[in-house]
């Protein structure tokens, strides 16, 4: 699914790959800067902001991927042959971009929790399904044509992941979305969600077509789903040491001359099979003139960052200036450290002589050591928004060097009145009580 995305870094890797990526008849290294643009990708661990609020969460994703979406998609909606068809268009393309947040909410089921943290371990916050909805929520805006979500299913119980799988299969008949999904263990509630299966063993393709016919395609190669077995499960046994149970020698088709027993063998059968030659001619059908003409129409207009640099780098700094606030922890803990080390070092330097060099230049010494090493509790906030940043910058959030540039002056207010008040109560506790006979 990375590969899909472009999320994943082909070329810098070790990973080896076969065959060429095509998006409609464009190659893929021909947009691979803009395709976030136009693909998303969701994670499979949720990657967030632990004092951002679902809605604050939200709001930073709706201003860096849909601002100015308006404009771009009015101009790709003029017609002047049809002009009034093309403003009630663009009329309701305005109106559903600008309630497109209070959209995804609702259809989420986030508007109850919006105000809520988003938390993480060492902060309360949403639940385990919030946090996957959120995830989720922050890859739908902007010109997203296709959505990709890597194993969703991950800490949540079935009917947390039935209704965020509902939600897409809503999501998708509404917008004409396409969404691949990767599941471990679904339940039939959810199996029965999808239009089609994509079955991947070791590498190979045992499967790929439409749900309904998968039980009848095994059944061909001589294996029987049992009345009360879950198809998921069963599909999940071939190709391992558990397909032997379903095995009826006397159902297989007579196509089939051998019983498949590794995911390799299964993935030589599917090829030859009718679905995979009715895939392959899908693929190979020519696209109209006309649709060609309406997608580049479409993205050929969309920039690689919808925002400018200095919008851009404006949200970011809000951002970072919150963050900043919130971050209460640091800042009373920091507090406490400067007065408890204080009175530690005035009391070590107790009525000393103040002539004495070598003296003063340990006690000077030491205080800068201290306040330069307390700046070391910074690093574990910095590593976890690491993090957050590779996502979103893959995801074209937004420039590296906007983060860069907010995340500077976002500490500059804060570190010189912070400098100055510990330098303060650093010199009345050190200095005053050393000094004092």
């Amino acid at each position: 699914m990375k590969i899909l995305s472009g999320r994943s870094p082909v070329k810098s890797s070790n990973i080896k790959v076969d065959g060429d990526i095509f998006y409609n008849d464009t190659f893929c290294d021909l947009i691979r800067k803009r395709l976030p643009q136009f693909v998303s990708y969701v994670t499979q661990q949720d990657v967030h902001h632990p004092s951002l609020t679902v809605e604050e969460t939200m709001e930073f994703a709706y201003a860096c991927c849909s601002s100015g979406l308006n404009k771009r998609v009015a101009s790709v909606l003029k017609n002047d042959q049809l002009p009034v068809e093309s403003m009630a268009a663009r009329h309701t393309t305005t109106a559903l971009l600008n309630q497109l947040p209070a959209l995804v909410l609702e259809l989420l089921g986030l508007q109850h929790c919006k105000n809520t943290v988003i938390g993480d371990a060492m902060l309360r916050g949403v639940s385990g399904g919030g946090r996957r909805r959120a995830t989720t929520e922050e890859m739908l805006f902007g010109t997203k044509l296709a959505l990709f979500m890597d194993d969703i299913s991950t800490g949540l119980d079935s009917a947390a992941t039935y209704d965020i799988v509902n939600m897409m299969r809503s999501l998708a008949t509404s917008f004409d979305t396409t969404i691949a999904i990767s599941l471990l263990q679904p339940s039939p509630e959810v199996f029965a969600l999808f239009d089609d299966v994509l079955l991947l063993n070791g590498g190979h393709v045992m499967y790929h077509g439409p749900r309904d016919g998968a039980v009848n395609y095994f059944g061909d190669l001589g294996f029987i789903c049992p009345p009360l077995r879950d198809v998921a499960d069963f599909l999940l046994g071939m190709g391992t040491d558990e397909q032997s149970q379903y095995e009826v020698e006397a159902r297989r088709s007579s196509v089939v001359t051998e019983t498949p027993r590794t995911a390799a063998e299964f993935g030589s059968i599917f090829k030859l099979s009718s679905i995979h030659g009715d895939t392959l001619d899908a693929l190979d059908e020519l696209h109209s003139a006309e649709f060609l003409a309406n997608a580049h129409a479409f993205t050929d207009v969309i920039p690689e960052f919808h925002q400018s640099y200095w919008d851009s780098t404006y949200h970011v700094f809000r951002r970072e200036m919150l963050l900043l606030v919130r971050n209460s922890a640091f800042i009373k803990g920091r507090a406490f450290m400067i007065v408890h080390m204080g009175f530690l070092y005035s009391s070590i330097f107790y009525q000393i002589e103040p002539m004495k060099i070598q003296v003063m230049m340990g006690i000077t010494f030491s205080a800068t050591l201290f306040i330069s090493l307390g700046q070391i509790s910074q690093i574990p906030v910095l590593m976890a928004a690491r993090d957050v940043f590779y996502k979103q910058r893959r995801s074209n959030f937004y420039r590296t060097s906007s983060l860069v540039v907010s995340s500077a002056l976002s500490r500059v207010p804060v570190a010189i009145r912070r400098d100055r008040r510990e330098r303060c109560v650093w010199k009345l506790i050190v200095l005053d009580v050393r000094l004092f006979q």
